[in-house]
């Protein structure tokens, strides 16, 4: 933050507002702010510490006439524009939040914050939505946000930008580094340890469960984040729908033990003896054994109860173990009686696959529905 002249009243109360906003009492700070202002309409810290306080209290038209405000009184600071560029942010003011960027840049070159903040303006692609214009415009951030490197090459903040800008021009490889660098630098961070695995799953280096340990680790440090958890939501209920894929499996593993689907001109006898109805049972007691084993021992501590809260509170998740359950089911008809009507046997299995292939579609369906018109509620 640049230093501003200001009268001893000021300072004290600026140091005042600082301390509160530092502990989380914002709306305090703002007050405070409000009467030194009633006082000395001209006191420019006090104006960009309203406006800080208007931020954090999410109050984006305040911030703008409080950054404004300092912009106005003292144009030269690189700091009062920046204020803007966020407020103005804020707000979906994009141009408008540009242009202040470019000023701050100009006012104060030599500062790494001044960069990231043109670089963040240009992120948010505030001219040309064309695939030209937003080549140019990424092309643009990216090279605001190596000058705040070359500024500031320790600072977790800049590689997180770049983390985001490469990730936006479909550099995916480039982002990982950049969060490795995050957490190089600042290894308790785990936003930026759920996005590098996000990241690495979509490249293939991660697995579903290591997303899922670190949605968790990121939820444990804000259990009030609720992106966080529709984020670990949705981690549950990808590995939920696993589960009917295993159960299809046991489904055919079943099938053939019961020699369900004779082929041939001379198919052999019903019932099936015990043994090799016996061997499917235990094929079939082996698949969930071992899926389980690797499931528990990969996920986070924690993750089981997760997953059943998540079932108890939303039918969507819970469809999934449901009609898996039902599956699985079915299977174990199949093979642990011995019927002697091949009919009821294909019955049995046509009624195992055909629920779950539905139930499957329908959540699909729901859920690209719910996606398509913006919501996110998916889980309640």
């Amino acid at each position: 933050m640049s230093a501003v002249p200001a009268a001893p009243h000021g300072e004290e109360i600026a140091a005042k507002a600082d301390a509160l906003l530092a502990a989380g009492y914002a709306q305090q700070a703002a007050g405070l702010l409000g009467q030194r202002l009633a006082e000395e309409p001209g006191d420019a810290v006090a104006w960009g510490h309203l406006a800080r306080c208007r931020l954090d209290l999410e109050d984006g038209p305040g911030a703008v006439e409080a950054a404004s405000q300092l912009v106005r009184l003292r144009p030269e600071l690189g700091w009062g524009y920046r204020l803007l560029t966020s407020a103005l942010l804020r707000e979906r003011r994009l141009p408008e939040a540009l242009t202040a960027a470019r000023e701050a840049v100009r006012a104060d070159p030599e500062s790494w914050t001044t960069h990231w903040t043109l670089s963040e303006a240009l992120r948010r692609l505030p001219g040309d939505r064309s695939e030209e214009g937003i080549r140019r415009q990424l092309d643009e951030a990216a090279e605001a946000v190596r000058e705040a490197l070359r500024l500031a090459p320790d600072e977790p903040k800049v590689y997180r930008q770049i983390s985001l800008i490469q990730h936006m021009r479909g550099h995916r490889r480039e982002a990982a580094q950049a969060l490795t660098e995050v957490l190089r630098l600042d290894p308790a961070d785990a936003g930026a340890r759920a996005d590098l695995v996000d990241i690495q799953e979509e490249l293939g280096d991660a697995r579903l469960t290591d997303v899922i340990s670190a949605g968790s680790g990121l939820l444990a440090g804000a259990p009030d984040d609720e992106v966080a958890r529709h984020n670990l939501d949705v981690g549950y209920h990808r590995l939920l729908r696993r589960a009917r894929w295993i159960a299809l499996l046991c489904l055919v593993v079943a099938a053939v033990a019961a020699r369900a689907f004779p082929t041939g001109d001379d198919p052999r006898e019903l019932p099936v003896e015990w043994g090799t109805r016996l061997y499917g049972l235990a094929w079939i007691a082996g698949i969930w054994a071992v899926s389980l084993l690797i499931a528990w021992r990969r996920l986070p501590r924690g993750a089981w109860r997760g997953m059943r809260a998540l079932c108890a509170r939303s039918w969507l998740a819970r469809s999934a173990p449901l009609s898996a359950a039902w599956c699985v089911l079915c299977a174990v008809a199949v093979v642990a009686v011995g019927w002697t009507d091949r009919a009821v046997v294909q019955t049995l299995v046509h009624a195992g696959w055909a629920v779950n292939l539905v139930v499957m579609y329908a959540d699909h369906a729901r859920r690209k529905v719910l996606l398509e018109r913006g919501r996110y509620d998916l889980y309640g």
